[in-house]
């Protein structure tokens, strides 16, 4: 929260991030492999609450590996006040 907050500060525009969304096929997996995952994952709702709550607001999700993978690139823009 605290980066997304200072990136909303600084930020003329646009910001790009990743982050990892709850996937329940990607802990399957994982589990599957034996592999403990260490990344915390977020609601994608959450994520939207809290770059709201930084003055961001979602432009564009992408999720470059769709279902199988969590990871997700977010275009932000910032909040017009």
């Amino acid at each position: 929260m605290a980066a997304l907050k200072e990136m909303g500060r600084v930020t003329r525009r646009w910001v790009l991030v990743s982050f990892y969304r709850t996937n329940p096929w990607h802990r399957l997996v994982r589990g599957l492999r034996g592999m403990e995952s260490r990344i915390t994952m977020i609601p994608e709702n959450a994520f939207r609450e809290e770059a709201a709550s930084a003055g961001l607001r979602v432009v564009r999700l992408i999720k470059p590996l769709g279902f199988y993978h969590a990871q997700t690139l977010a275009l932000l823009g910032r909040s017009l006040l």
